[in-house]
């Protein structure tokens, strides 16, 4: 199966290498954060050990997908809405703002310009063979000698 194709910004995925957390360290903050903030406040909680774990999770675990999906939408909201240590303006360096504000004075400085989506801009999932197959940018194979020692060999042409 082809890699998947690059969307209108000519960027290409690249898979982490298994088991390197530090590769994709935003992701891995990303849920950090859910799983600190959001998670461990849902009844039914497991944790990451046993030490973590409520009296009587497996009773107590009762939301269905749907259900988790609208906590979380609902969650979203007051977490964007919440100030943020590490978002401050240049203008206003003492003051954390929120990722709205921030958003807001982004926006206002850059503007916005809507591009409407369409079905090419989205990646289609990538199957176990092409996940081995070496990054592209603008349609060329991305093979500097620092990231070529860390692939494998059988993705090498």
């Amino acid at each position: 199966m082809p890699p998947p194709r690059a969307s209108a910004s000519a960027s290409s995925t690249q898979p982490a290498p298994p088991h390197a957390p530090t590769a994709k360290g935003i992701v891995e903050r990303a849920f950090g954060t859910i799983n600190a903030l959001f998670c461990q406040h849902l009844s039914g909680y497991t944790g990451s050990d046993l030490t973590r774990r409520g009296p009587d999770t497996e009773k107590d675990a009762c939301y269905s997908v749907a259900e988790l999906q609208d906590l979380l939408d609902e969650w979203l909201v007051h977490y964007h809405h919440r100030p943020h240590e590490g978002l401050r303006h240049p203008m206003m360096p003492k003051k954390a703002l929120t990722p709205n504000q921030m958003w807001a004075a982004l926006v206002a400085v850059a503007g916005y310009v809507p591009v409407p989506l369409t079905g090419r801009d989205y990646l289609e999932p990538e199957s176990e063979q092409s996940r081995h197959q070496p990054p592209k940018a603008h349609h060329r194979l991305v093979t500097d000698s620092e990231q070529s020692r860390h692939r494998p060999r059988t993705a090498l042409l």
